[in-house]
């Protein structure tokens, strides 16, 4: 039964995951739906297998201390996860898979006394700074490009105004977002399957990967139609810049082992361009902003009570 959640949870995560990646491309009509969807899935399964493996240690073994959970305990941090994902839907607010699948975990490693605090404590502070990161960088690389001036015109007319060097360099940058994906994503559905000991963390990896695939290319069509005529007009250079500086925060973070909010990046990324046309002001003062800060920091909190509180009730019944 944990397999088939996850299994579920995989195809849904290729869903989401592949309308972020590849709506520039589909939408500017650069590939097709069906070239974007083989592209994806095999660009996810490459990502997965070169790095994911270390995220997945870092989620399934030394986050609990290397201490094995029960079937009950992995089916509650996918239930978990899976609502408090639901719940942010609902109020409209993105939320990383990553962020809710740690403290999902953190909920049973605190029920069975075996949560790694320290492991912990040094995810959380990464992500921290890996978010100011990707919001500064994206601002100063807006500095740069955003307008254009004297001093970065060569740089419009060489690239950035020829259609056809536009059209490669988006394409290549929605295919780094697709291995980036597979380098981390993968490793919130194989974790809580290698903390269960039902497979090993490359038997997972070889299972789930292929599922991100599947799940854009059955149930992808309609989601990236939309969010391509949604994202292409806004993404020029300001696209381009987010999905590159994001992307490359998820490749730092696999190389590092560490688990990657991947919609904490690209938000960060998007208030850095946003701070960049307007004011450091009107974009943390903005309604929206408070919103998206706090369903960050309440979501994770809901995700542990969930997992605590069910592994509590169901065992005392049992």
């Amino acid at each position: 039964m944990s397999i088939i959640i996850a299994l579920f949870l995989a195809l849904n995560m290729g869903l989401s995951g592949f309308a972020v990646a590849f709506a520039p491309s589909f939408g500017s009509g650069i590939v097709s739906f069906r070239k974007a969807g083989i592209l994806f899935t095999v660009l996810v399964i490459i990502g997965a297998v070169l790095l994911s493996g270390r995220v997945s240690k870092t989620l399934g073994v030394k986050l609990l201390n290397g201490q094995a959970i029960d079937q009950i305990g992995g089916m509650i941090i996918l239930i978990a996860a899976g609502t408090t994902i639901f719940i942010s839907n609902i109020l409209k607010i993105p939320q990383s898979t990553s962020v809710v699948t740690v403290a999902a975990i953190a909920g049973v490693g605190v029920y069975f006394g075996s949560l790694n605090l320290i492991i912990l404590e040094r995810i959380i502070i990464f992500w921290v700074l890996m978010s100011l990161a990707a919001y500064t960088i994206s601002f100063f690389l807006m500095e740069y490009l955003y307008p254009p001036t004297n001093k970065n015109m060569h740089l419009y007319e060489k690239i950035l105004a020829k259609n056809k060097i536009m059209r490669k360099i988006t394409l290549y940058i929605n295919s780094y977002n697709a291995v980036g994906i597979g380098t981390n994503n993968v490793a919130n559905v194989v974790a809580p399957i290698v903390s269960m000991g039902l497979l090993s963390v490359n038997s997972g990896i070889t299972l789930f990967a292929p599922f991100f695939g599947i799940g854009a290319l059955l149930f992808g069509k309609q989601i990236i139609n939309k969010t391509g005529k949604e994202l292409v007009p806004l993404g020029s250079v300001a696209g381009l810049i987010v999905s590159l500086v994001s992307t490359t925060m998820i490749f730092v973070s696999s190389l590092l082992a560490m688990p990657a909010p991947y919609v904490q990046y690209s938000m960060m990324s998007i208030l850095g361009v946003h701070t960049r046309k307007n004011s450091l002001a009107e974009t943390f003062g903005h309604n929206y902003t408070k919103k998206l800060v706090a369903i960050w920091v309440i979501s994770p909190v809901i995700a542990f009570l969930i997992s605590y509180l069910l592994n509590f009730g169901i065992r005392s019944i049992l």
